[in-house]
């Protein structure tokens, strides 16, 4: 969505999204989803085009960005899982166990670095 006209435009870039985060530059936006096949896709928002995938695991569900851009915080649904990706290497860096089923992350990180 365009913030000044409101324009609104449709990019197909995952089956059954559940979450979206623009990165604060405004020249990257992250969708999670894609069910049992979990990827985090990235996005140009100016254009629409998609700029690359990150497989994740079972069923994304919540999506945080940390404050310095360099990482995602993601909860894997399917696998009772927290997963961090790192944006710049586009890889999964670390998996965190949590009780079944989570379906969401934090909304935000704290610009300490604290999720």
């Amino acid at each position: 969505m365009h913030l000044r006209t409101g324009k609104v435009r449709r990019v197909d870039v995952a089956r059954r999204p559940y979450a979206v985060a623009i990165a604060r530059d405004g020249h990257s936006a992250y969708v999670a989803g894609g069910g049992s096949d979990g990827k985090l896709y990235r996005v140009d928002p100016r254009s629409g085009h998609l700029r690359g995938t990150i497989p994740l695991g079972n069923h994304p569900r919540g999506l945080a960005l940390h404050p310095d851009g360099r990482h995602a915080l993601v909860a894997l649904n399917g696998s009772a899982t927290v997963v961090v990706v790192s944006l710049a290497d586009h890889k999964v860096v670390r998996r965190i166990a949590t009780r079944p089923f989570p379906t969401s992350s934090p909304s935000r990180a704290t610009a300490s670095g604290r999720w």
